[in-house]
Order: structure tokens, then sequence, then C-alpha cells
């Protein structure tokens, strides 16, 4: 009888252990929600900005739903900006990620101040890079142009590792790598729910 017990018991330890999805379902509000998806860039970007901005005149939540790969790094910091100017003056952002958050996109989920991603969504971050159409720069050439990309990276990854709260070798560890979030969650258990993509709805 014990035996059985003991096994039972295993099971449900096990089940608990693996199961990473949240129970409830996500509700965000159709007004005050925003979409950002595909390859991050001005055009892409600066609309969001611009309804963001709008939407923070009479509300200080903010839903943004994310699925990119990434992109251009500037317009990622010109929201990154905005994001930061806002939660300063008590604006929260609740951000989901639906499919990808990866590279610039990361970023951008990383400084919101809850994070939710659906169950087999896929992230990564990594360095900046700096891909130039018909040729590329080298770091004292971008530097001679105001673009510091030692500094750029340097204050992206320690963003990025104060949000996931590890250490630098544990963060370094993880760069370069795609993740589902039940394992970025078990390197870092409160930087994101998990969740159904079912159990995420408009109000």
């Amino acid at each position: 009888m014990q035996r059985i017990v003991g096994y039972f018991t295993l099971v449900l330890v096990t089940l608990l252990l693996t199961s990473s999805a949240y129970s409830g379902t996500i509700f965000y509000p159709k007004q005050g929600s925003f979409q950002l998806r595909g390859t991050i860039k001005p055009s892409t970007v600066y609309p969001v900005i611009k309804n963001i901005k709008k939407h923070l005149k009479t509300s200080k939540e903010v839903w943004l739903l994310i699925d990119s790969t990434g992109g251009s790094v500037f317009p990622t910091m010109d929201l990154i900006r905005v994001m930061k100017q806002a939660q300063y003056r008590g604006a929260k952002f609740h951000c989901i990620v639906t499919r990808y958050a990866m590279s610039a996109a990361f970023y951008i989920y990383s400084m919101c101040n809850t994070r939710y991603a659906v169950k087999y969504s896929r992230h990564l971050y990594h360095d900046g890079r700096l891909n130039v159409y018909m040729g590329s720069f080298d770091e004292d050439s971008l530097t001679a142009n105001g673009i510091n990309m030692t500094f750029l990276n340097n204050k992206i990854n320690k963003d990025i590792r104060k949000a996931l709260k590890l250490s630098k070798k544990k963060y370094d560890n993880h760069k370069e790598v795609m993740w589902f979030p039940s394992d970025l969650r078990a390197a870092s258990p409160k930087f994101l729910t998990v969740v159904d993509d079912y159990k995420v709805r408009t109000k």
C-alpha cells in the first residue's frame, strides 16, 4: 500500500514540476493593446510608439503583444525610452509573446513590468550587431560615426540581465540560445508566466 501511495505521489509531483502553463486566462483589453509584429524597423515601431503615447494620456496600463524575430536597434531604443519614461511616471506595461521574442524584440519584452508567453513561443537574446547593406564597418569606423556598439551592448545586456536576475556567467550561457518559455522560467522563475495560447483573450 505504501509503495502504491509513494508511486502516485511521485507521479503527482512530476506532473506539477513539468507542467509550466498558467492555469488562468490572460484577458487583455481591446483598447489599450498594441501589436508589435514582424521585423522591428521604423515603419513598424514608430506607429506603435505614437499610439502608445496617445493612449498614455488617459491610461497607465499598456498591453503589448509581441511576435517578432528582431530588427533594428535604433527604433528599439526609441520604444524602450518611451516605456521607461512612462514607467517612471507610474505606467505599467504588460507584454505577451504570442510566437517569437528574439533579439531586439526580447529586449523590449524584458523591459515590461509583467511578462506572459504562450507555451510554445520562442525566445532568444544576443549581443547587438550592425548589418550594413553592401558592406560592413569595423568597431573603430562605427565609433567614428557616433555608433559605439560595445557601449550599446553593455547597456542592453545590463538591462536584460537585471530583468532576468541572472549572474553574468549564467546570463552568458543563455545568450545565443533559443529557449521555450519553460526553460527561461526554470533559469529565472519570476521573469515570466507561461500560458496556453487558447487562454490569451481580449476582454
